[in-house]
């Protein structure tokens, strides 16, 4: 008899845990606004938005976002190249290279049970990105990207150009409710675009407020 009592009495207070974990989880759609940082060889900023439907422990979302500027080292290697060639006594030339991207990913968020105030989650997406390339040079601080073909230079496609491909995206984070509907979430997600030239990877470190319907 102790040994069922004992037992019962283990059940009950796992089912109530379990459900003071659940009382946290939030249900029905939701959307944020997003911003914060990219990562990598430049740092650069970013704008972005999502919009969802939690049930249960499972969010299906869509997010969209643009990227500023997520060059590579590779790009600014092959820009100073150029500009080292362009160089002559008496002139300096140097140059601003970008490479922005519209991005989105349609995935889910797994959500374990509460961490205090904070609510966890992780998942993947998947969608498509486009890539753009702009590289400018200046000679003495005067533009001169437009007189290059004239100069005998031809920027190639991995300084100036677009591309569109696959976008994978991995990440996680946290929300934090307040109020009756609102929330903040804080999160890191990392992305690749498959492209045709070379994959760009990516390094999301992103901040964002919302509201549940």
């Amino acid at each position: 008899m102790r040994r069922v009592s004992f037992l019962a009495a283990a059940a009950f207070a796992l089912g109530t845990a379990a459900t003071a974990g659940a009382q946290g989880l939030a249900v029905g759609p939701y959307a944020q606004f997003q911003t914060g940082l990219t990562a990598g060889s430049t740092v650069g900023a970013l704008f972005g938005g999502e919009g969802g439907y939690s049930a249960n422990s499972f969010d299906l979302f869509f997010e969209g976002g643009h990227m500023t500027n997520t060059k590579s080292s590779a790009m600014d290697a092959a820009a100073q190249t150029i500009a080292d060639a362009l160089t002559t006594p008496g002139s300096t030339v140097t140059y601003e290279a970008k490479q922005p991207i519209n991005y989105f990913d349609l995935g889910f968020w797994y959500r374990p049970r509460m961490f205090g105030k904070w609510q966890p989650y992780a998942g993947i997406g998947l969608g498509s990105a486009g890539v753009t390339r702009e590289t400018k040079y200046a000679a003495n601080g005067s533009d001169i990207t437009g007189q290059l073909p004239a100069m005998g230079v031809t920027l190639g496609g991995d300084l100036q150009g677009d591309e569109r491909g696959f976008f994978f995206m991995l990440g996680g984070g946290a929300r934090m409710g307040f109020g009756e509907r609102l929330f903040v979430d804080v999160s890191y997600r990392y992305g690749h675009v498959s492209l045709d030239s070379e994959g760009v990877h990516t390094n999301r470190i992103q901040f964002g407020i919302g509201a549940h319907f």
